[in-house]
């Protein structure tokens, strides 16, 4: 099963250490500390200061089981990356705009675990088979919305369902992040069932159970799509949004919060590897010709359309962990205070950690359709573009690459020249190499180049590869830098 992305809860109860069952050495010694010296006291209020003392260490309190929820203000479904576009200028229009579009093939989705949550040492499971009125659980098959599709002892998967579709744009040249797309669950909420025992006098947890779920009685999501530049900038968002926002209790801290989880949000373009892994695939990204491609002040070039997968360039396992903290209620019933005592109501934070794997995301293949259109004839950027996975999140992201960058090694490059003798515009391109597969198009005068991180080149790498073309197969050397002519139909 692939995990899209791995979410893991860390919740904080702040009780102190228990005693044992009996009263320790340590503790007679903390009583006779606290009742003596007896030469001052004397014998009689002395053993009657003892007796008292050992007594409350000795006595075994009638302790009662916790049942209770906590509701975080919201939770992170999916982060969804704009694609590279073309901006139109008043003598040059766009005829499209391009699109990333996650439907049947895709399941993005994190998952909820409690490894390394609880402060306290107790037994913590995930268990559904419990129910509180205030926490609905979420469905187990993944048709609309996003659904639990597995759970074990230590975690729920939560998971987009095939029917739900979610699409991004890009209507500017190069990639303009601020049109990346967070899909928020409003209604969250954990159930807890916390089990009681007396240690040393006091009652403290032995066990908890708990499950993800939604808050209220209808078990409908309230799902909300914001992008970048709303949480930059709120005065730009729909009244709807923000009136929706506003009422929920929505501060700039929580569009902060949000905006933390999109590295890009803010202008950096680093990557890290760890988070994000490149995928066997990549396109050409360049201007349109003048002449040829626009019509009366109309460009109409498409740089490539099609599905993409999360096959990786490396089956090397990476780690990534992110955290972010959001307000949240309580509600319990069956003792006196609240498990969930965090701090006062006005301050209460809960953290929500995410982590993840390449093992856990590549356990299936997941699909995107994409369609990106060639950028404005004034466009001066890199005239590549690379595709990553995002590991926590489960979708895609587009970076502009400059292959003759010394962090790019090159693996294989060329021209495909058709029947006629003219160059094949536009065409998927693939180079297989020892067991992994490169997908790419020829650009716009039939060119092709396969490459990847230098980081990722292999201690023996292959030194040969098949490329394949409409049908065509054709073994190529690697790494040259000569320029191969591939004939195709």
């Amino acid at each position: 099963m692939m995990v899209s992305r791995l979410l893991l809860i860390f919740i904080f109860f702040g009780l102190t250490p228990l005693l044992s069952a009996q009263c320790t050495s340590a503790q007679t010694k903390a009583c006779r500390d606290d009742c003596g010296p007896i030469q001052d006291v004397g014998k009689q209020n002395y053993a009657r200061c003892m007796n008292a003392c050992i007594a409350r260490c000795n006595k075994i309190p009638t302790c009662k089981n916790a049942t209770g929820a906590l509701f975080p203000k919201y939770y992170i479904l999916g982060l969804v990356y704009a694609p590279p576009g073309c901006t139109s200028t008043a003598t040059q229009k766009c005829s499209a705009q391009s699109s990333v579009d996650y439907q049947a093939g895709s399941s993005m989705g994190t998952k909820v675990s409690t490894d390394h949550s609880f402060a306290t040492n107790v037994n913590v499971t995930v268990d559904t088979s419990f129910g509180i009125d205030d926490v609905v659980k979420i469905g187990g098959s993944a048709s609309g919305g996003y659904s639990n599709t597995s759970t074990d002892t230590k975690s729920q998967t939560i998971t987009k369902g095939q029917t739900l579709d979610i699409k991004s744009n890009g209507n500017g040249d190069g990639v303009d992040h601020s049109q990346d797309a967070f899909m928020l669950l409003l209604n969250p909420a954990i159930a807890v069932h916390e089990t009681q025992q007396a240690i040393g006098g006091k009652c403290g947890p032995s066990a908890v159970n708990w499950y993800m779920g939604l808050s209220g009685s209808s078990g409908t999501q309230q799902r909300y799509t914001l992008y970048v530049q709303w949480l930059k900038n709120p005065s730009t968002m729909p009244p709807n949004v923000a009136q929706q926002l506003q009422a929920l209790k929505f501060t700039n801290d929580d569009y902060q919060t949000i905006l933390s989880q999109d590295p890009f949000a803010n202008g950096a373009t680093t990557i890290d590897t760890n988070r994000f892994s490149a995928t066997t695939y990549s396109f050409p990204y360049e201007p349109p010709l003048q002449e040829s491609a626009c019509n009366n002040g109309v460009c109409s070039c498409i740089a490539m359309s099609d599905s993409i997968k999360n096959q990786l360039q490396t089956d090397v396992q990476s780690k990534s962990q992110d955290q972010y903290s959001v307000g949240f209620s309580e509600k319990i019933s069956g003792i006196d205070v609240g498990i969930f005592s965090f701090g006062a109501s006005s301050d209460q934070k809960f953290t929500w950690t995410s982590s993840s794997t390449n093992d856990d995301t590549t356990d299936s293949s997941q699909t995107a359709t994409a369609t990106v259109v060639c950028p404005s004839t004034g466009y001066q950027g890199p005239t590549i573009m690379s595709i990553y996975w995002d590991n926590l999140f489960g979708s895609f992201l587009f970076v502009p690459t400059v292959i003759t960058s010394p962090e790019i090694a090159m693996l294989n490059k060329g021209t495909a020249i058709g029947a006629s003798g003219k160059p094949v515009l536009h065409e998927a391109i693939t180079l297989s190499i020892a067991g992994k597969t490169y997908h790419t198009w020829t650009d716009s005068h039939g060119d092709y180049v396969f490459f990847r991180p230098a980081a990722l080149q292999r201690a023996s790498p292959a030194t040969t590869g098949q490329l394949s073309i409409r049908g065509v197969k054709q073994t190529v050397t690697l790494g040259s830098g000569q320029k191969l002519q591939l004939r195709v139909p």
